[in-house]
């Protein structure tokens, strides 16, 4: 749940036995087929999309979102990763990430390498110089690289557009910005920028798919799968609510005009 600044109302979304149970069936079919691509025939798959990273190094959350299409009645499931899988952030069968300038863009690929080669001027330099030393082509060098750096991270939540169910738009930065003038229950002020992974959690990615397809949600559950992180916390097949950190900045935005039961706080 979360706070809308676009109609002043604090807005949720409840799970249910039903989908809870499709969020379970999504899981077992991950463990069954060994892999997150299983809606492709085996000999398309991609072996970057196997289970191997999320049992060995770290799992990962998984959601369910059912929505009804307003046009004939029919439910229909969605389902979602969070972040990205074997560096991939598109995948047949799920829902695409909010964020569009991502890691695979070329403009990101190319900008990236730009401040890469940055960092290998600096570090060559240093070692010329000695590692307590510094010159005007490293102070440069140094200021270029964080220019560039932050202009990309900026590029990217700006080209992160949400799309809430009154069709209304707003951008993961405008939504961040927002939640930094409430400061609604948090310890330290929000930083300027939106941290890592804002937008990339599975809640964010349903809803944002749900409304571009004109779909209304119904119920949402999200679950762990895979090894679990080195801090624990999370268990595989546990169900967890969205993040307070992150998503509930969002989320309330992004369920502004649903009008299922559960999706409205008054």
């Amino acid at each position: 749940k979360g706070f809308c600044s676009a109609c002043g109302c604090s807005h949720a979304i409840r799970s249910s036995p039903e989908v809870r149970e499709a969020c379970i069936q999504l899981l077992k079919n991950i463990e069954n087929e060994g892999c997150v691509d299983f809606d492709v025939f085996k000999s398309e798959r991609d072996p970057n999309l196997s289970t191997d990273s999320l049992l060995n190094t770290v799992g990962k959350m998984f959601g369910v979102l059912l929505c009804v299409d307003p046009k004939n009645g029919g439910e229909i499931f969605l389902k979602a990763f969070s972040g990205n899988i074997g560096g991939r952030w598109h995948v047949d069968g799920w829902v695409d990430p909010v964020v569009t300038l991502n890691y695979q863009s070329q403009h990101y690929q190319e900008q990236m390498k730009r401040i890469q080669r940055l960092g290998v001027q600096i570090r060559e330099r240093r070692q010329e110089l000695g590692e307590d030393m510094l010159d005007d082509s490293m102070i440069a060098a140094r200021q270029e690289q964080r220019q560039l750096s932050r202009k990309l991270t900026k590029e990217m939540w700006q080209s992160a557009i949400v799309t809430n169910f009154r069709k209304e738009q707003s951008s993961l930065q405008t939504l961040w910005d927002g939640a930094a003038a409430r400061q609604e229950g948090m310890k330290k002020p929000l930083s300027r920028m939106p941290p890592s992974g804002f937008g990339d959690c599975c809640a964010p990615k349903l809803l944002n798919a749900a409304s571009r397809l004109s779909l209304c949600p119904v119920s949402l559950a999200e679950a762990w799968w895979g090894k679990p992180p080195p801090g624990g916390g999370r268990v595989p097949y546990q169900f967890y609510p969205s993040c307070k950190e992150k998503c509930s900045r969002l989320l309330g935005f992004s369920l502004c005009g649903s009008s299922y039961h559960g999706s409205r706080l008054t």
